[in-house]
């Protein structure tokens, strides 16, 4: 069952990018670079993120994060004051975090959303979404990130 969804961000188009350029992302840096990822790859996980919120606050239905996303996300949501309070400003409600979607016979429909999360982000960003090799962080990190 794919996860209910919130409605729409408040905000559309230059005012949700400004809002979502807006987050101070500067303690979640600090959390990637202790756990030795490069500017660079932090950059592009930054980038990555931003965007993955973008198509979160224009789409009705479920966006899947990519493992790398997933590495700015989840410190994010753990820092429950600063993630409220950014949800709140940028989509006008808390975004939801579903950790379980795959893991209840529903594979199927996962890879479905992610399929089309695929699309929407190339189609919107002119990027390919899935994680590229040269951005790929140690083996076993995110292990240690759970």
């Amino acid at each position: 069952m794919i996860p209910k969804k919130f409605q729409l961000a408040v905000k559309q188009g230059a005012a949700l990018t400004a809002a979502i350029q807006a987050i101070d992302l500067t303690p979640l840096r600090t959390a990637l670079r202790h756990h030795r990822l490069t500017t660079e790859q932090i950059e592009y996980i930054e980038q990555k993120y931003r965007r993955f919120l973008f198509l979160c606050g224009t789409h009705a239905r479920a966006v899947i994060p990519t493992q790398d996303v997933e590495l700015l996300w989840h410190p994010h949501v753990l820092d429950t004051i600063k993630y409220r309070a950014d949800c709140q400003e940028v989509f006008g409600c808390f975004l939801d975090h579903y950790p379980y979607f795959g893991l209840n016979g529903d594979q199927v429909e996962l890879q479905t959303a992610f399929e089309w999360t695929c699309a929407v982000y190339e189609r919107t960003f002119g990027d390919p979404y899935e994680t590229s090799d040269a951005m790929r962080v140690e083996p076993g990190l995110e292990e240690k990130l759970h």
